[in-house]
């Protein structure tokens, strides 16, 4: 990819684009290189010249081999993960209408009788990938216009946190893979906790560095999420 072009794609998951790109800067003096390996999940997609992490051999807090990583690791390619009415996930059951990942009325939502799938096909309850399986569906929403550019309409994704029927905390659902990371009682990447009064004060006040006069109602960035 040609020095000065970033990667085309906007999606919440960010871009594999980023895996390629490389930067240099300097910060106070001193010159660093970031590698675009850092920059995501080293999927491994020879047709599209994405190769195994040269850095770790397997998931980073987990034994999950690098050298098998692909897009079917963590998404089930055929799509059999679906929610049914009362938030209930399934394998099998009642046929999929739509999408099941996006915002904006009852088109997404299931009936009584058709399902919607899970949020971006991923990888649900039993789904076995060398070695390791899921115990179940995390819960998002993200508007269907999420590709598009930041410069003037943020892109926020819902997150949401289940842990019955079918569904998991989406901290238990990366500690698949990264168990000495995202384990509940071992957060070394903290998700699915509350910040306390304090942390919670300094989100909502947070601007940038050194400017903490915002408010908590308006100082969301999808640029730089929380």
């Amino acid at each position: 990819m040609p020095a000065g072009v970033p990667p085309l794609q906007r999606g919440p998951g960010g871009d594999f684009g980023w895996l390629k790109k490389d930067y240099t800067f300097t910060v106070r003096g001193t010159t660093s290189t970031e590698l675009g390996e850092t920059h995501g999940h080293n999927i491994i997609a020879a047709d599209f010249d994405y190769s195994v992490d040269l850095a770790n051999a397997s998931a980073p807090g987990g034994s999950f081999p690098s050298a098998q990583l692909g897009c079917q690791s963590c998404h089930d390619p055929h799509g059999q993960y679906r929610r049914l009415t009362g938030n209930i996930v399934s394998d099998t059951g009642l046929p999929i209408k739509a999408s099941g990942s996006y915002s904006g009325g009852a088109n997404n939502e299931p009936t009584a009788t058709e399902a919607v799938g899970v949020y971006r096909l991923l990888a649900g309850n039993g789904y076995n990938q060398d070695g390791i399986t899921f115990q179940g569906v995390p819960a998002a929403k993200v508007p269907s216009s999420y590709n598009r550019t930041e410069a003037a309409t943020q892109t926020r994704v819902a997150y949401g946190h289940a842990t019955t029927n079918g569904q998991v905390s989406w901290g238990d659902w990366c500690a698949t893979c990264h168990p000495d990371m995202h384990s509940s009682g071992n957060y070394v990447h903290r998700v699915d906790e509350t910040l306390g009064s304090t942390i919670a004060q300094i989100y909502g006040q947070y601007v940038k560095t050194g400017e903490m006069t915002g408010a908590a109602g308006s100082s969301f960035t999808s640029l730089v999420p929380s």
